[in-house]
Formats: C-alpha cells, structure tokens, sequence
C-alpha cells in the first residue's frame, strides 16, 4: 500500500491489482490525499502567487475566477493558510499590475480584516498584500484614505516589531502617494496641509478618542508604541517623498511633529515618562529624516530652524570654543549659583558638566587648568570630620539638594564617570524587595553571547528602528535614555550598542553599578565569605513572591554572573563544594524562569560555572542535570532554558569530549527541535545543536548526514512565519558545512548527495521572506564555495544582493573576490549598493566592514573596471556638489591664462538623474579616498596609465582597454569638487587627490603641443580649488594641507610662465603674510598647536619650493626672482623655527623654559616639517654660527657640542640628498644631486661642503698645528716632533674625523673629487702626526678614529660611481703611496702605519692597489714588519695578513700569499729551536697558526695536504712547550 502515498494515482500499479484490491488502493491514496491536502492547499495557493508574478498578463482572462477561489478559501482557513494567501496575492497583484482593478476592492475587504488578525504573520503578510494594492488601487489614497490612516492605527494594538515596520511602511507610503498623486478625484486634494496633515491629525484624534479610557492615559507602554509606530510611518512618509520635499516643507513638517507631542493632545504627555518617549520618538524622526535624507548644508539650516528657540545661546556656544573661557564661564556659573535660587541647581550643573567635560580633553589640556580645579574640589567637601558632623545639623531641603548636586558634579570631574550613589552594603541594592523596576533589558545582554541573543528576536538586534523600539521592553511604565538622568553622560564614551547618550533612570542606574561592583568584590573575598554571600542571595529570592521575586533574582543572577566572568578572565576558583552548591541552586532557578532573557544569561552563567570550576566531574554533573530534566519536563521553559545550557557547555569547554555525551546531547535535540507545538522549543534546541556541531570537532562526522536530513525536513516542513527557527535553521546548516570542510569536494555518491542537500537547503533559506534567513543562505553558500568552489554557481546572487539591501552587509571582502571579479551589473552595481547602505548605515563596526569590503573589491577590479570605479566615485562626489568645474581647451590656453580662478566655477544645471541622494560628507570622503586608491592601483599595473600617447595607442588597438591618463579631465574634476566643499574633512581628501594628480602626472607631455606637459590646461582648475583654501576663516588643517598642494604644484615645473605661475604663488605669499603676523592674525577658534601646524606647514611649502628650484634649469628663472623676494624674510623664520624646535627637545630640567600645553603634539608637527626646512643656505649659516663660536669659545664640552651639532646638520642633509636621488630613480631622471653638481665646484658663503670642511679644519689646526702647510715652516712648529693631545683634544680630533668621512656623501660625484683630495690630506696627517707608540701597545684615539674615518671615506659610494671612479682611483693611489712613504720614518707606530694600509687593501677596489709598484711596496713593508723582535708588532702584522688572506677577490689575496706564506711557515718553524717563553710570544705563534689556516682554505687542492702536517707539527711542539713550562708561571697562558 505504500506504493498509493503520492500526490497522483498511480495507475500503472492500479492495473495490475485485483478487483478487491484496488477498492483499498483507492482508499489507501484518498486517506492519503487527506491527511495532505492542507498542505497540498498551500502549496496549490503559493505555486498560483508566483505564477502570475512572472506570468503577469498572460494569465489574466482566469485573474478573476482564481481571486475569487483563493477568497474562498481564505474563509476557512487557519492562520497559515491566511498568511499564506495574503502572500499569494500580493505577488498576484505584482504580476497583474493594472490589469487587477477589477478584483481590487475584493482584496482589499479581505486585507482589511487581515490586517488586524490576530496572527502577527497574516498582520505583516496583509500589510505586505495592501502595500502593493496601493500602487493601481486609487481609492486607498483618495477617497477611503481616512479609513486606510484608522485601519493602521488599529493594527498596531498589540502588535509585534515586524507587525510595526510592514504597517508603518504601508502608512507612510500611502500618505505619500496621497501627496504626490495627481488625480484629484473627490474631496482630495493634492496640499500638503489640506491632506496629508489633516488626514493624520484625524486618524490620531479618532484614535485616541476611540481608547479614551483610562487606560491609554495610564498605560505607558501603550501610549508610547502609539507613537512610535505614528512616528515609524511618518520617517517612511518623508523618505518616499525624498530630501528635496523635505527641504522645501521642513518649516510645516516640523511644526506639525512638535504639534503632534504638544498640548494640543492633552492625553499625549501627562507626565515625565511621556515626555521622554515622545523626545526619543521626536529624536528618531529628526535623525531619520534631517540626518538620513538631507545634504550637510540642508541639515545645518534645519539645525538652525530648530535652534531658533534658544538663539540667545548664541554667545555662550562661540566662547566655550576655547578651554580657558570654558573653564572661566564655569567658575562665573559656579560662583554665581547662590544669587538666584530658581537657577542654582541648572547653574551648578551647568559649571561642573563644563569642567567634567574639560577633563576629557587629556593631560596636556587639564594641567593647565588644574590649580583652579584643584581648588573648586577643596571647596567642595568638608575638610574634617568636624565639618561633617556640623554640616548635618542644618539646611533645608532645597540646601541639601544644591550641596549633593555641587558633590556630585565635583565627583564626576574628579572620576570621569557618572556619578551613582551606591551604598555600602552592595547587597541591599541587588536585593531590596520594594524595586518594581525589571532592568533585564539593561542588565542582562552584556552578560549573554551575542549569538544566543538571536533568539530574543529583533528588539535586542541591532536595527534601524532599534532606537525607539527599546522602549517598549522596559515596561513598568519606565522611560529610558533621557538626558535629565544623568547630564554628565553627554561627554561620556557611548556605549557598544548606542549612538547617543542614552541614561539610565537612577534605579536602573545604581542597580546596574551594584551589579559591576559585586562582580570584582566577589573575587577577592574569603571563600568562606562567598557561601555567606551566595545564600545570603537565595535567601532574599525565596523571601519574595511574584513579579518582586524575579526581580530580585534578575539582580542576583546577574550580579553572580559577573562574578564569574572577573573569575575566568583572572582564572580563579570558586570554592569548595558548598560555594558550588550554592551557586548551582542560584543559577539552576533562573534558567527556568519565565523571562527568556533571563533564561539565557542562565545559560551562559551555567556554562561559566562549570568553566571556573575546572572540574570534569562537576562539568559532567551539569550536564546531567539538564539531560534528566529535558527526558522529563514537558514545560517550555525548562525545555528551552537547560537545552541552551547544553550548547553554552559546549562553548566554552567543548563538551566532556566523550563520544557518549555527545550521543546523549545529540539524541535529546533531535527530539526537541522537531516540536511542532512549540517555535521556541524547537529554535532554542537547533540553536544549541549548532553550537554542538561547531565546537565538537571531529566526534560529530557521524552525526552529520542524519543532522543534515533533520535541517533539511525542518527548513521545507516548518512554517516561514516562524523566522526563529529559520534562523536556527540556518546556524546549523552553517556549521555542518564548516564540520564537512573540504571534504565537499569528493566525487563519490555520499559526498555528493550531503552537498545537494546542503545546496536544496540554502534554495529553501533564500526563498524565506525574512532578510536574516536569506542572509545565513548566503553565508552558507560562501562556505561551500570556499570548501567546494567548482560546484557552487554564485552568479545567480548578484541581482538579489543589489535588490535587498539587508543583505549586503553580509559580503565580505573573501566573497567580492570570488565572484564579483567578471559579472557586469547594471547601473551602480553591487558596489554603488554597498556605498549606498555606507551612506545610510549607522553602525560604526558594520560601516567599517563595508569600507573594507569595497576596498578588497577596488584592489581586485578597479583597473580592470575603470571607467565603472571613476564614474561611480564622480556619482559620489557630484551629488551633493554646488558648483563644477568646466575642463579648458587646450586651444584656448592664452585667454584662460588671463582670466581669473573664479570664472572657471560654472553652474552646470545637471538634471540627469544621480544614483545618490546628498550623500554624507564620510562617503564623499571615502570615495575621494578611493580615488586615489585608484590612482595607486594603476601605477602598478602599467607605465601606459601615465603616458598619453601609450594610452591611444594602445586604445586603438583594442577599444576595451582604459587607462586612468584618458579620465584625467574627470580626477581633476572631483579633486576639485571635494576640495570646494563645506565640509573640512572632504576639503582635505580634495586636496590630497589633487596632491597626488599633481605628483603622478607632472612629468607627462602634451603630444599635440610638443614641449608641453598635459597639466597645463587645467592651470586654472588647480587655483580655483586652491584659492578657498586660503580664505581668513579657513581651519588651520586645510590651509596646511593646501600649502603642500601649492608646493608641489609649482615644485612640479608644470607652469612655466611667470604670470601663471604667480597665481598660485600669491596663495602662499598671502600665507607667509599671515605668519609674519603673528598670533594677532591667528583665528581665536583654535589652540596654539593647531596655529603652530598651520605655521610649520606654510614654512616647510616655502621651503620645498626654495628647494625645487635649486634643481632646476634657467627655465625656472621666474621661480628664482619669486622666492628671492621673500628669501629674507623665510630665513628668518625659518631660523626661529628651528630654536623652537630646540627647546622642545630640551631635556626635563628645563621644564620651565617649555610651553604649558601642546609640547607632545608640537614636537609631532616640527619633526614632520624640520627635514625641508633646514635648507642648505639655513644650514650654512648655522655652520658659519657654529665656527664663530668654535673660535671664541675654549670650553672642549662647547666645542664637542658644536661639532654634534654640525653632524646632526650633515646627517640631514645626507638624507635629503637620498631621497631626493630614491624620487629621481622613481621618475627614471638622473639629473646630478649634491653639491658640485657638474663642475665640481664650491662656492664659499653658500657651500654646506665648504663650511664644513673650513670647520674642521680649524678644529684640527688648532690642536695639531703641523697639519697647515702654513705654519710647517714656522719656528712655533718644530718639525718631525710629534704633540700629545689632551684627552679633549683628543675627543675633538676624533669628532672632526668622523665628519670629515661623511662629506663626499652630500657631493655630486663631481663635487666629492674636488673635495677628496683635502679630506684625505687631513686623515692621513693626522695618523701621520699623532701614530706614536703607546707603553701598552694600545692605539691613540686620534689613531683609531683616523684609520676608521679612513675606513668610512675609502667605502663612499662615489669611489664606485661611473663619473667619479677614475679620479677617485688616482686620488688614493697617490694616498696610499703618502702612507707607504711615512712607513719610512722610524719615529712613527709600524703597527698604525700597518693598519692603514691594510685598510686600503680591503676598503678600495682592486685597481687601486693592484698595480705592481704599489704591491710591492705594501707586500715589502708587510715583509720588514714580520721581522721585527717586538712580539705586539708581529701578533699585530699576523692579524692584518689574516685578513688580506681571506680577501674574496683573488688578484688581490693571492700576490700576498705567494710572497708572504714562506716567510710565516719559516718563522712557526722557528719555534722548534726557541720554544715560547712569555704570554706575548705565544699569542704570535697562536695567532700565526690562524694565518696557516687562512692559506689552507685558499691553497689549491693539490697543496692543502701539506699545510695540515705542518700546523699539526707545531701544535705538537706547543704542547711540549707546555710539558716543559708547567711548573712556570705560564702554564695557564699555555
């Protein structure tokens, strides 16, 4: 008979039955047929809706029969079946478009009474039916318009959060359509006042009239849903008309919304709670609407109309600009709160929320002020116990509430917290029975996992809406979030989940603090004392009854919770077994309460219990405790509560890891989550068996496939109104496809049926009219197209991702690469969709995703799609521009020239339609920054993107192929457009785009002018989008961001001309004019810091054109005579730059010579500026300053001071000079930088080289007067007698060396010639003149540091450089021949004379000392070294050989080995006959033994065998050596 259970009649099988037999047959398929039908019913109504959505009109002849069929039906039909023909007609009226007027008061009878079922679902999918009805069917915002606004009203009494978005969407677009229709049948009429306002004014009078009882006035919540759900429709009601309506009528929108919360409803605010919900529900719209729709200059002048009221503010707003003014108008409120007893409380607030505030800025701004605070504090509180005895002996009331709000503004200053009363017995607080006040709301989703807050529904989500719609889950006739709670938490860091300060009221709040401070005192009391705790807890629970008794045990559950996560997070104990006890009674209570909040921060506390405990034997008894109850309650409660308990287990300690408890677990949510009589059972079980199947790792593969059935006849049996389950749904199929892994990708049968199955589910998921539903199908899609990417076709996602916007948030940047890379979508695409939702999202961390995500996207696509990513990013830029620019024919260049900036800013009246709406400045702003994204991207793809001529080229090759050279015309235009904004952080995103079109493009020829570059023509543009940059009222930032877009504009040599380039020179002459000002012109709004950036960056623009110019050929001659005008007064002000600079960095003790704020950020400002502004005419006269005071000052430390200075100077500019040469080889110029330039040549009185060198050598001539050739002659100079040098003029000897070696690197190759030959005459007259013998043997500091300033100039890059090398290679020739003739004076060190030449055989290259005479020399003087008697001497010429030895080039090495190795062999063999007598002659036998091994490694191979037995023969007569010496006093030498 199974063969008859199917949807037709199988007749093949009917056939071949029995006459009896098929009599039961029939029977057997119609009790089939009938427990199926309803099923059958609603898949024949869902199959009827989708095929008139796609088949429209075609079926339109059977529209009215099949209408009138489905109405039928829907007489009988359970909530299902309504719900699901609301659905069905909703897609009937999409398809049919007008074609279903005839049927369209039919369906709407029928929606009426749906709308007000009493199934939240059909509510929503009736709201949905008649949202649609609306678009053909005239008369909903006609002629029944009134009834439609009541209809509504009435639907939303005891509705839910989706049941208030679907009906409220429905409102607002009707009344909007009412507004903007054009047929005026009947008493409509198309004003705004006439209808739309009158129509709602008359659906809320008749509303509230309806339920003008007392329980609409008494009831909090129920009033406040009213509204907010009024207030909901209204935002839907300006959104459909757009911002452009809402500009022109904002005066009569917004006095109708302050109307509404007025007194003209009395039942409306009766009381405090009122008037705070109807403020969040007036804060709402205004965000939504003022902040969601309207541009920046709109919103300022709705900001405006709104501040009317409170205009004589006006002063007060303009002086706290500033800190010192904020902390006098605070001491003035302060001091003045007494005078007036009607304002001493506001007064007192208003001084101590001022000076709190003032505290937030930091250290660097408070110091400052802190005496004056210091002092307010000290008046504050009573300053001994006596005082505090007297004082509470008298006062009144009204005193006593002046003394605690001056304490408690004093207090929040002092704490930069608010301020909360929290008594000295926490308990009490967590305990008190009279407290009527649930703060679940409030308390307990910190303590829960986000994901298990899923369960809980929307409310606790984040959401658009969310704002006012926690509200209603404070109940108790309890408002929230006002200001008047707390006025302190306005400067407050907001928390994780809000956008505005949003207080609690002060029950919530002490509450709330008594819960955060138990949780860190619980940690550190006795374990003893926590059993008291604990029971004194449960106590106070069963001491109460009813709605009091979950109070009280929310607080303590949520303080115990606490508790434990300070445990865990300090990995500490909870106690012996009574504490566990205790706690397993406290937290087992909750999990079964009513409050499913409540429930799951049980859960959660569950599993942090068994975590703290640390106890597998513990652990494993929770578990069992919620196995037993979950075999045996029947309740929902217990069911959901302990079945979340199991999951959380699982979160944190992944289960007890046995393959039995995993069973058990499995097998008991199996059963749960297919309770059809309860949703909640059924979502909370799934929920936590995806938790199970996540985290239990490789144990759960053999319960996936019967997992995976589960999913799957879960997702196509359970009803899409339940979207929790779904939802649940959804987590495990998510988690199986992680659990599964790559292994998706096999081919066998099993592998293949779980990957249809997990494909057929993610089908069902994306079919789920619930956004977060098709958002987990499209998660569980990326994971299989991560595991198993050849069979998962994402293409089909592309179109639905740009329709619903709920669902881009879940693209990440792995998902954009796998598929967004070569679909072509039309219009703005799923990229222009996703900078849509950044211009509308409110939440940071998800605006933050999205950034990343079309960052991922752009790095990917933008070079290929550059002509989508530019439009896009100009769509961006353009739609809230005020001006545009107009790009100048090259052809009409004179004439241009000779106009001024403002000419080229046209009117454009572009009425093509923009895909964004007045975007918010952080958009523009990132698609300014995407511009410049670009413009790197396309650096690296290809030299064409900057070459004209390439790009056409290669274009007409292929007409596919873009490059970014071809859109210059456009960056220009939206570097302009963001650069003229209003808003400063696009200005400075302007300017930094325009910097780096500047910089990429400067050196690009103009092929149809040759001789000209393609910057050229759009002169104009670039002063037209500099010039407001410069304007008095201008912030500092963006002047000093300009100042480096003028800088390399004309460093550029893009303008030629003297009358062109004058125009942006004016820009920074006009700056410069500013800064010689002084602080009288600097705008009062700003601090000294921001003042001295704007300085510094004005100083490092004039420097950076000084600069551009010294490289530049006659053709910046005009350049020259522009800068030179003003060259007096930059080095000046350059000059005082650099001392300010000097006492920043003054060490603490001249703490007193530095500023009192700002000194941190100063620094930053100045190390960022320094290194352009010490240009070399600056620093030749701070050398020629230096050298004066070198001259008359004797003081050593004076002198070693000055010449650090002048290596600081020389180290500079060395870097200068690099990096000026790394930007050369960037752009492939080789233009010659240094000094010397092409001819070699130094100019006194402007040469850094020559001020340096004149420097040195007077610190060297006036300790070692023999080194000028001068005074050699003179009879104060004896000659041939060496001078020994004080230990100072040692150091400053050393010190002029080691600058000396580092001059060539500031040289052209052709200025280092010119300067070696002087350099080197010093170095090598100084060891000629200071390399006498020491009594230790140890090496004078002269000596060493010239053989290291030797060592530093023979290394210089320039003796390597093509135009340089052959010089340089004479120059130390004929210096290495000067050191080899000194080696032939006898009063000189043979070992310093050694080294120098040992310096020069392995610091130069070999042609230097290769030739034959000057390798004879060194090999003859290394020769006469070895020998000599002095044992120092020859340990000393070994170590030398050692290293020329081991050269790696061989021309050098080897001529010393071949003459040198015999005489060593010969004298190691010398120590047979004459073994070593003292410490110094064997460490040269040890170390001439080094030098057998050197040659062995470079003999070649046929002779290395004979070196080994010789070293062995003499490692042997060592020994003996030391046989024979072991009763010396050299045996341990030996």
């Amino acid at each position: 008979m199974e063969l008859a259970h199917s949807l037709l009649l199988n007749e093949e099988e009917y056939n071949q039955l029995g006459e009896y037999q098929k009599a039961e047959f029939i029977f057997e398929w119609l009790q089939f047929l009938e427990k199926l039908l309803p099923h059958v019913v609603f898949a024949a109504v869902v199959c009827l809706g989708y095929l008139y959505k796609k088949l429209g009109r075609i079926l339109g002849n059977s529209f009215t029969d099949t209408v009138g069929n489905v109405l039928k039906a829907m007489k009988n039909a359970e909530s299902q079946g309504r719900y699901e023909i609301m659905l069905s007609l909703q897609n009937m009226l999409k398809g049919l478009g007008a074609a279903a007027i005839p049927c369209h008061r039919d369906i709407y009878k029928a929606a009426r009474s749906c709308l007000t079922d009493r199934s939240m679902a059909v509510r929503c999918a009736a709201a949905k039916c008649l949202l649609e009805l609306q678009n053909e069917a005239v008369f909903m915002w006609s002629t029944d318009l009134d009834s439609v606004v009541t209809l509504c009203f009435k639907s939303f009494e005891g509705s839910n959060y989706d049941v208030h978005l679907a009906v409220s969407k429905l409102l607002g677009t009707v009344l909007a359509r009412a507004l903007t229709s054009k047929q005026t049948t009947g008493k409509v009429c198309t004003s705004f006042s006439d209808i739309v306002f009158l129509a709602l004014r008359g659906g809320i009078n008749n509303y509230i009239c309806g339920i003008a009882d007392s329980s609409f006035s008494d009831d909090f919540p129920l009033k406040y849903g009213f509204f907010s759900n009024f207030f909901q429709a209204y935002v839907v009601f300006a959104s459909t008309l757009g911002g452009q309506w809402l500009e022109r009528n904002f005066s009569a929108f917004l006095s109708h919304i302050l109307d509404l919360v007025s007194q003209s409803h009395p039942k409306a605010i009766q009381n405090q709670m009122d008037a705070i919900g109807c403020r969040c529900c007036v804060s709402f719209i205004l965000r939504a609407t003022v902040g969601g729709l309207l541009g920046e200059k709109a919103q300022i002048a709705a900001a405006k109309e709104i501040c009317q009221a409170i205009w004589k503010l006006k002063k007060v707003v303009a002086c706290v600009l500033l800190t010192g003014v904020i902390m006098t108008v605070a001491e003035d409120l302060l001091c003045s709160a007494s005078q007036n007893s009607r304002l001493s409380v506001q007064r007192t607030q208003a001084g101590w929320l001022l000076i709190a505030a003032l505290m937030t800025l930091g250290p660097a701004v408070v110091q400052y002020h802190l005496p004056r605070i210091l002092l307010l504090w000290k008046c504050v509180f009573p300053s001994s116990p006596k005082d505090l005895e007297t004082e509470k002996t008298r006062g009144d009331s009204f005193t006593w509430q002046v003394t605690l709000e001056v304490r408690a503004g004093a207090l929040c200053g002092k704490l930069n917290v608010p301020f909360f009363t929290v008594g000295l017995v926490i308990l009490v607080d967590l305990t008190v029975p009279d407290s009527q006040i649930d703060a679940s709301t409030f308390l307990l989703p910190p303590l829960c996992h986000e994901d298990d807050l899923l369960l809980l529904g929307p409310l606790l989500q984040e959401t658009d809406h969310r704002f006012i719609e926690e509200q209603l889950l404070l109940g108790n006739n309890v408002a929230g979030g006002s200001l008047e709670y707390d006025p302190y938490s306005i400067y407050e860091k907001l928390g994780k989940r809000d956008s505005v300060p949003k207080p609690l009221p002060p029950t919530l709040s002490v509450i709330s603090a008594a819960t955060a401070l138990f949780g860190v005192i619980f940690c550190h009391i006795a374990e003893t004392h926590r059993l008291q705790v604990l029971e004194q807890l449960l106590n106070s629970i069963k001491q109460t009854k009813g709605s009091r008794q979950q109070i009280v045990q929310l607080n303590a559950v949520s303080a115990f919770s606490t508790s434990l996560k300070h445990l865990a997070n300090c990995k500490g104990s909870l106690g012996p077994e009574e504490v566990r006890r205790s706690a397993l009674t406290l937290v087992l209570g909750a999990l079964e309460s009513n409050n499913p909040l409540l429930r799951c921060a049980a859960a959660e506390c569950w599993a942090r219990l068994a975590q703290v405990a640390s106890d597998s034997a513990f652990t494993a008894g929770l578990a069992q405790v919620s196995f037993d109850k979950l075999k045996s309650a029947r309740d929902v409660v217990s069911r959901t509560g302990h079945s979340l308990a199991l999951g959380c287990l699982y979160r944190y300690l992944g289960g007890i890891g046995s393959t039995q408890h995993l069973n058990a677990c499995v097998g008991i949510l199996y059963t749960l989550s297919q309770d059809s009589t309860s949703p909640d059972v059924q979502a909370w079980a799934l929920h936590s068996l995806s938790l199970i199947v996540d985290l239990a790792g490789p144990l759960y593969h053999v319960h996936v496939e019967p997992t995976l059935s589960l999913v799957l006849m879960l997702l196509l049996t359970v009803p899409p109104t339940y979207t929790e389950v779904h939802q649940s749904l959804g987590r495990c199929l998510n988690a199986l496809i992680t659990t599964l892994g790559p292994e998706l990708q096999g081919d066998s049968a099993t592998v293949s049926a779980l990957r249809t199955s997990c494909l057929l589910g993610c089908a069902v998921m994306q079919d789920n009219p619930d956004c977060l539903v098709q958002a987990q199908a499209i998660s569980c899609l990326q994971q299989l197209h991560m595991f198993a990417p050849r069979h998962v076709n994402l293409s089909s996602l592309v179109s639905c991702l740009c329709v619903s916007t709920c669902l881009l948030i879940h693209i990440n940047r792995v998902l954009a690469t796998l598929f967004f890379a070569d679909i072509n979508i039309r219009e703005i695409g799923l990229e222009g969709a996703l900078l849509g939702l950044l211009d509308k999202e409110l939440d940071q961390r998800l605006c933050r995703d999205i950034k990343e995500t079309l960052s991922h996207m752009l790095t990917s696509m933008a070079v290929e799609k550059l002509s989508f990513w530019l439009k896009l990013c100009k769509d961006v830029l353009a739609a809230s521009a005020d001006v545009s620019v107009t790009s100048i024919d090259t052809t009409q260049e004179e004439e241009t020239a000779k106009v001024d900036d403002a000419s080229i800013l046209t009117s454009e009246s572009d009425e093509r339609f923009h895909p964004f709406s007045n975007p918010r400045w952080s958009t523009r702003v990132f698609a300014a920054e995407c511009v410049c994204k670009i413009i790197n991207q396309c650096e690296s793809a290809g030299s064409a993107h900057f070459d004209i001529t390439l790009a056409q080229e290669r274009k007409q090759r292929d007409s596919r192929d873009d490059f970014l050279v071809l859109h210059l015309a456009d960056l220009i235009r939206m570097a302009f457009m963001a650069a003229t904004d209003h808003s400063d952080q696009l200005r400075l995103s302007g300017l930094q785009t325009l910097q780096i079109v500047v910089r990429k493009f400067a050196t690009v020829p103009e092929p149809e002018f040759p001789g000209h570059l393609i910057l050229e023509q759009y002169q104009a543009n670039v002063g037209a989008a500099l010039r407001p940059a410069f304007a008095p009222e201008t912030p500092p930032d963006v002047t000093a961001k300009a100042c480096q877009v003028c800088s390399a504009w004309i460093a550029s040599g893009v303008v030629s001309d003297l009358n062109d380039l004058r125009r942006v020179h004016q820009l920074l002459v006009s700056s410069l004019v500013k800064v010689q000002a002084g602080k009288e012109a600097q705008s009062q709004q700003y601090n000294e810091s921001t003042s001295t950036m704007e300085i510094l960056a004005v100083l490092k623009a004039w420097a950076e054109v000084k600069e551009s110019y010294r490289d530049v050929t006659s053709s910046a001659s005009g350049l020259v005579d522009l800068v030179q005008a003003d060259l007096g007064t930059l080095s000046k002000l350059w000059l005082a730059a650099l001392q300010d600079f000097a006492l920043l960095i003054l060490p603490s003790e001249y703490a007193s010579q530095l500023p009192a704020e700002g000194k941190e950020v100063n620094k930053f400002y100045f190390r960022s500026s320094l290194a352009i502004i010490d240009v070399l005419e600056l620093a030749v006269e701070l050398l020629n300053v230096l050298h004066r005071l070198i001259l008359t000052r004797e003081s050593p430390d004076i002198q070693l001071a000055a010449l650090e200075v002048v290596r600081l100077i020389l180290f500079a500019a060395q870097e200068h000079v690099k990096e000026k040469r790394r930007s050369a080889e960037e752009k492939e110029t080789l233009p010659e930088f240094g000094e010397g330039k092409d001819t070699g040549g130094l100019v006194p009185g402007k040469s850094l080289v020559f001020a340096t060198l004149e420097l040195c050598v007077c610190i060297l001539v006036r300790q070692l007067p023999q080194l000028n050739p001068k005074l050699t002659c003179s009879p104060a100079v004896q000659s041939g007698k060496h001078l020994l040098l004080s230990e100072d003029g040692s150091r400053l000897v050393s010190a002029a060396l080691f600058i000396l070696s580092d001059v060539p690197a500031i040289c052209s190759p052709e200025g280092s010639v010119s300067v070696l030959p002087t350099i080197l005459y010093l170095i090598i007259g100084v060891l000629k003149e200071t390399a006498v013998k020491e009594q230790d043997g140890q090496l004078p500091l002269p000596v060493a540091a010239s053989l290291q300033a030797l060592k530093g100039l023979l290394s210089s890059p320039m003796a390597r450089a093509e135009k340089s090398r052959t010089a340089w290679t004479d120059l130390l020739r004929s210096a290495l021949v000067t050191v080899l003739d000194y080696g032939l004076l006898r009063e000189l060190d043979e070992v310093s004379l050694l080294t120098a030449i040992t310096v020069f055989i392995m610091s130069t290259s070999p042609e230097v000392t290769t030739i034959e005479c000057l390798q004879k020399r060194c090999i003859e003087k290394f020769k006469v070294t070895l020998e000599s008697k002095d044992p120092v001497v020859q340990y000393k010429c070994y170590q030398l050989l050692h290293s020329i030895f081991q050269h790696p080039n061989k021309t050098v090495s080897y001529p010393y080995i071949h003459s040198l190795a015999s005489s060593i062999v010969g004298k190691l063999q010398e120590t047979e006959k004459s073994k070593p007598e003292n410490a110094a002659e064997l460490q040269v036998v040890q170390e001439g033994i080094k030098v057998v091994t050197a040659l062995t490694a470079a003999a070649e191979e046929e002779n290395r065998k004979l070196l080994p037995l010789f070293a062995s023969k003499t490692l042997h007569t060592l020994l003996l050596s030391q046989m024979f010496c072991s009763t010396s006093s050299l045996q341990s030498d030996l």
